[in-house]
């Protein structure tokens, strides 16, 4: 028998219990009928795209994926398979498109692996089962902000010293006041600005000033006209592997797409490693 595993996401009405509980993320074998589910839109390949949810995964066609309005800046996207079912709490700007998304939901026919999760105002604490796993149970605590999913944890295992080595940069990572702040460091120039790390693992250096921006793609037909010079970007984001220990930043683009965001560095791709 082909096992089916009904997702749900639902809110508890009893204002007493909703005070309690909070906002219930889950999956479950029971029937549906049993709970009062948000209203849902599916949505298409195109929609996908357009709200950026390309961020969370590649769409793919063999699933169905829903997205329910739970505020104007939080969105539950469902993805629905007969043998697995994941949900996601996405993070969105006023323009409705994509900022940061987290897990709060999963379940497969193996059952090796489940999430649950529930918000109380602006917390969400996230419990995680996991059989393959030599800690068998976590539970996380993530703070919502207007930008990002807050995980402490994650901002604490990224503090520390972050080195390139081939062209002597910096970056230390530290918290003050509760805030994840940054202090870059190489041989001509040192600053300090705020930093965050997304539930997704983006790092974000704010007030970090590209060093070029030729705003985008060039057209060679505008080579005789002079076009007016775009404002610099100020802030550098990028991937961190935290098992590797490495974050790396492109540095510069081509003459199609010309920018340089550090002019200290050599390379084109810069890393930086984690000093032990």
């Amino acid at each position: 028998m082909r096992f089916t595993i009904l997702l749900f996401v639902f809110l508890l009405l009893n204002c007493k219990e909703q005070d309690q509980k909070g906002f219930i993320f889950s999956i479950s074998e029971k029937s549906i009928e049993n709970y009062t589910p948000l209203n849902r839109t599916k949505l298409p390949k195109d929609l996908w795209r357009k709200h950026g949810l390309f961020n969370i995964e590649s769409y793919n066609t063999d699933f169905s994926y829903y997205i329910s309005h739970k505020s104007d800046s939080l969105k539950i996207i469902e993805r629905i398979y007969d043998t697995e079912n994941n949900t996601w709490l996405c993070l969105v700007n006023k323009n409705g498109f994509y900022l940061d998304h987290m897990q709060v939901a999963y379940d497969n026919a193996e059952g090796f692996l489940t999430v649950e999760s529930k918000m109380i105002d602006k917390t969400i604490i996230v419990k995680t089962w996991n059989d393959f796993s030599d800690i068998k149970q976590t539970i996380d605590s993530i703070k919502i902000t207007n930008e990002t999913f807050r995980n402490p944890a994650k901002e604490r295992a990224v503090v520390g010293h972050w080195k390139n080595e081939t062209s002597n940069l910096n970056f230390k990572l530290f918290v003050t006041n509760n805030q994840l702040e940054y202090t870059f460091t190489s041989p001509k120039r040192s600053f300090n600005g705020a930093a965050q790390i997304t539930e997704s693992n983006l790092i974000i250096f704010k007030g970090f000033e590209w060093s070029e921006y030729a705003g985008g793609a060039v057209d060679d037909g505008d080579e005789e006209e002079e076009r007016e010079q775009p404002p610099l970007p100020t802030e550098i984001g990028t991937t961190i592997d935290f098992e590797s220990g490495e974050f790396v930043i492109q540095n510069y683009g081509n003459a199609m797409n010309y920018f340089t965001k550090i002019e200290e560095a050599s390379e084109k791709y810069v890393s930086f490693k984690k000093v032990k």
